[in-house]
Parts: C-alpha cells; sequence; structure tokens
C-alpha cells in the first residue's frame, strides 16, 4: 500500500511541478525541487503532529569477551589508513 502511494505521489509531482517546466531554465527547476521539498516536509509534520516521539529503549547486548578485546591492526598504507581510519571508530564502540 506504501509502494502504491508513494508511486502516485511521485506522479502526480511530476506532472504538477515538474512537467510544466520542462522547457523553463534551470534555475526554476531547483526553485521548483526545493518547494516540492518544503510542502512534503510540512505535509509530513502536519500529519505526524510535529512532536518528537520516543520508543522504548531497547536493551544492550552484552558482548563476548572476544569481542570486547577487539582492536584494529595497523594501516600499512595510506589508502588502508584511509579506510581503517573512517571504519574503526565505528565498529569500535
Amino acid at each position: 500500500l506504501v509502494l502504491v502511494l508513494t508511486v502516485a505521489l511521485g506522479f502526480a509531482i511530476e506532472r504538477v511541478a515538474y512537467k510544466p517546466l520542462r522547457t523553463a531554465p534551470r534555475m526554476s527547476v531547483m526553485i521548483s525541487a526545493i518547494g516540492v521539498s518544503y510542502l512534503l516536509q510540512n505535509t509530513a509534520t502536519y500529519v505526524t503532529g510535529g512532536q518528537p516521539m520516543t520508543y522504548a529503549q531497547v536493551k544492550a547486548v552484552p558482548l563476548s569477551p572476544e569481542a570486547k578485546q577487539w582492536k584494529p591492526k595497523p594501516a600499512n598504507n595510506y589508502y588502508e589508513n584511509f579506510v581503517t581510519g573512517g571504519i574503526s571508530p565505528i565498529s569500535n564502540q
């Protein structure tokens, strides 16, 4: 159902906001896209009430002793250092 509604919304936006601007300058299309974005955001805020929603807190899963002691290996070259530096802080939490 959500998929069908999303496709219908995309089709409607294309017909109303973008199709009339096919021959217009690119800036007009960009301004129209920003307007559609604001419209979608404000509609979603209005529909959901605009209040932050709280959810039940999920209990953490205890880690095994091996997982707690994991440390990343040192990087040997620039590329590996770049990739490891970006991934290690995320996976080591």
